[in-house]
């Protein structure tokens, strides 16, 4: 009779009252077998030491370092692979990701269930980016404690429309100079070039009407004041960084010119 083996790793099962000189080596080979898959499973288990369990509330704990690992998959011809780590909460529920610190919750990411907009929260000390592991922004609140490298962003200090704290914000590090001397009307165009904002403030009295324009590149032109007109008129006037500034048609006398830069 035909020995059989086991389904799954296919160990010998010795023909009983049969194979009486084999039995040995058909018990050794069963052993080497079991061996190898037993290295194979501690080997496994060792590699993945590290990894999060979920317990009955379907909670991940764990009391050392936890890793994610998310294998890439094709979503079809001629587009990347990416890698994507996706937390779904079904009806009311809220997909939350929270980071504690002995026991004590120091940030919360989740998605707000009336905007759809994605929340994160800080307990304490702002939310920091770093770049190659070297810091660059921490993202806070107004008001906020910082260092002196370091730079409040906020929705309304959020990109290079609005001037940092600290940084090159109109009026920091600014006082108002009288340039009345060297300035003058009739085309003549100036450029701020001082690394951030400045305000310009002329008075001046004309028959004819005088417009202040300011460009962007001395090319394309936008008129945001006027001088002139049988009676005296101020025109004060913000021009960014970079920016050209003029006033057109003839030269005419004003009284002052100051900015502050």
């Amino acid at each position: 009779m035909v020995d059989s083996v086991t389904a799954n790793y296919s160990f010998i099962l010795t023909e009983v009252g049969g194979s009486d000189d084999l039995w040995g080596p058909k018990i050794n080979t069963n052993w080497a077998s079991i061996d190898t898959q037993l290295k194979a499973v501690a080997d496994a288990a060792a590699d993945h030491s590290n990894l999060a369990e979920l317990d009955a509330n379907n909670v991940f704990t764990h009391s050392g370092s936890v890793q994610l690992a998310v294998q890439a998959q094709s979503s079809g011809a001629g587009n990347d692979d990416d890698a994507i780590l996706r937390l779904t909460a079904t009806e009311a529920g809220q997909a939350t990701v929270i980071f504690s610190r002995d026991s004590t919750v120091e940030a919360v990411i989740d998605v707000d269930n009336t905007s759809g907009a994605m929340r994160i929260t800080s307990r304490a000390g702002g939310i920091r980016f770093y770049e190659n592991n070297t810091y660059a922004a921490v993202l806070g609140p107004a008001g906020v404690a910082l260092a002196a490298d370091e730079t409040v962003v906020t929705r309304e200090k959020g990109d290079a429309r609005y001037a940092p704290v600290g940084g090159a914000g109109l009026g920091v590090g600014q006082t108002w100079q009288d340039v009345k001397s060297t300035r003058a009307t009739g085309g003549v165009v100036y450029q701020n070039t001082t690394g951030k904002p400045i305000q310009v403030a002329v008075f001046a009295g004309a028959a004819t009407m005088r417009t202040f324009q300011v460009s962007a590149d001395n090319v394309s032109w936008v008129t945001v004041g006027e001088l002139g007109g049988n009676y005296p008129r101020e025109v004060s006037v913000v021009i960014p960084d970079q920016h050209h500034y003029k006033f057109t048609g003839t030269a005419i006398a004003f009284s002052y010119w100051a900015e502050l830069r």
